[in-house]
């Protein structure tokens, strides 16, 4: 058991603060717990290290405060009960979701929480540099159905650059993106970025938010990116697994099979499943005819396809 006295100090001190960010995320490894102690909320709700405090330490207590009841600590508690929520939600996205799901999740709660006026995901495709709109909410999601719009030369440009948060009231600069001349204010914020791939960013229209709540919004939304990342990790894993079992089998049932005909359908078989098609044909290459010859086929009528040639 690490007990750490006047938090606050380790919080704020660079140097030592290092240090105890790393025992926060390692000594749980090595069967430890970290005690934080500290006289006022306000020393972690304006903690640099605020939100690893949060995610580590799932366990609060909170002693008596004969001056719980001024205005002061009810606007920190207030602060600090709201982190909190945030966290939680964060802790309830599932990582197995799907995409629809897992987005109308994160902007429900920031609806709820925040009460914006209109938000909505934004994926980009950076190879097309294109941006497409998901799961529009709010007073003015009509505005935002069928949006699509080039990512160059505008406030998305700028998020991806400085992947950091950026807004405007600009008229001009809301034309740039491709929004409606109706709308009035743009807050722009990143989720996940895929470098080189995708990327998927928050979009908050015409709301009035303070600093704080930016920051706020701006933390949540990178911890559920987060999220996302691992979704995306294990999409990838297990993918790759079906793949290597897809061709282990392919190798054991070609190894055994010497019939010709029965070799082309295993192939097209294994390879269909690989890629998750439900018809195809394979083919083989006659070089002294200069034609592709029809071998075997899926999901299609194997004898109206049989007397096919197909130039090569």
């Amino acid at each position: 058991l690490l007990v750490i006295e006047e938090a606050w100090i380790t919080a704020l001190n660079s140097l030592f603060g290092a240090k105890v960010e790393e025992w926060l995320r390692t000594l749980r490894k090595k069967n430890a717990a970290v005690v934080f102690v500290s006289q006022s909320l306000a020393d972690v709700v304006r903690s640099p290290r605020r939100d690893l405090i949060l995610e580590s330490c799932p366990t609060k207590i909170l002693l008596p405060n004969p001056e719980a009841e001024s205005e002061h600590v009810r606007t920190l508690s207030g602060k600090f009960s709201f982190l909190l929520t945030l966290f939680t939600l964060v802790g309830e996205l599932k990582e197995d979701a799907d995409l629809e799901s897992f987005y109308s999740t994160v902007l429900s709660s920031i609806g709820v929480l925040f009460d914006v006026n209109t938000a909505a995901v934004l994926t980009v495709n950076l190879s097309e540099n294109t941006v497409a709109v998901k799961q529009p909410f709010g007073r003015k999601k009509d505005l935002l159905h069928g949006y699509r719009s080039d990512i160059r030369g505008n406030l998305i440009a700028q998020v991806l650059t400085d992947r950091r948060r950026h807004g405007t009231r600009g008229p001009l600069e809301i034309l740039k993106m491709g929004l409606p001349a109706e709308i009035e204010s743009v807050e722009l914020l990143p989720m996940f970025m895929q470098e080189g791939q995708a990327a998927v960013l928050v979009l908050i229209l015409d709301s009035t938010l303070a600093e704080q709540d930016l920051q706020i919004l701006e933390a949540y939304c990178l911890q559920a990116g987060l999220v996302l990342q691992n979704r995306i990790l294990l999409d990838h894993f297990q993918q790759g697994s079906r793949h290597l079992t897809a061709f282990t089998k392919i190798t054991q049932e070609l190894a055994s099979t010497l019939d010709a005909e029965r070799l082309y359908e295993l192939i097209l078989d294994r390879s269909a499943e690989l890629v998750q098609a439900e018809k195809g044909s394979l083919m083989l290459l006659n070089e002294q005819e200069g034609n592709l010859t029809i071998k075997a086929v899926k999901g299609l009528n194997k004898k109206l396809l049989e007397p096919m040639r197909v130039a090569s």
